[in-house]
C-alpha cells in the first residue's frame, strides 16, 4: 500500500528542498513528500494521485505562485478534497487573502515565511 502524502506547492526551489529536508527528518518514512512549482502541476499531481487512489494528507502552499495566486487552487483543492489539511506559507499573502482562504478553502494554518521548523512541523503533525 502507498504512503500517504505531503504536498508542497511553491514557486521557489529553494523554499521547497528546505521544507523537503525538514520534514524528510521529521516524519523519517512514513510519508511520501511530493514538491511541485505550479499550479498546473499541482492539479496533475493531485489527479493522479487520486487516481491511484493514494491519499494526500496535507498540502502546504505559497500563495504567491507568479503570476498567479493559489486562492482559486485552495478553493479547488477543499472542494474536490475535503480531507485535505491546507496548510497556506507566505511572506507576502494580506489578510483579506487569508481570510479568503479560510472561509472558500477550509485554510487551518497560514505561516508567514521565513518559518521556524519546529513550528511547521508541529502543526503539519496536527492532521497527520
Amino acid at each position: 500500500m502507498a504512503k500517504p502524502v505531503i504536498l508542497l506547492i511553491d514557486d521557489d526551489k529553494t523554499v521547497l528542498n528546505s521544507l523537503m529536508d525538514q520534514l524528510r527528518s521529521a516524519f523519517k518514512n512514513d510519508y511520501t513528500i511530493e514538491a511541485v512549482q505550479t499550479i498546473s502541476e499541482a492539479r496533475e499531481v493531485l489527479n493522479i494521485l487520486s487516481e491511484q487512489n493514494i491519499e494526500v494528507k496535507v498540502v502546504i502552499a505559497d500563495w504567491l505562485m507568479p503570476p498567479d495566486r493559489t486562492n482559486d487552487l485552495l478553493v479547488e483543492i477543499h472542494s474536490r478534497y475535503p480531507n485535505i489539511a491546507i496548510i497556506m506559507l507566505s511572506g507576502y499573502a494580506d489578510e483579506a487573502a487569508i481570510e479568503h482562504a479560510r472561509k472558500n478553502a477550509n485554510l487551518q494554518v497560514f505561516i508567514r515565511k521565513p518559518w521556524e521548523e519546529d513550528n511547521i512541523i508541529t502543526e503539519v503533525k496536527k492532521f497527520l
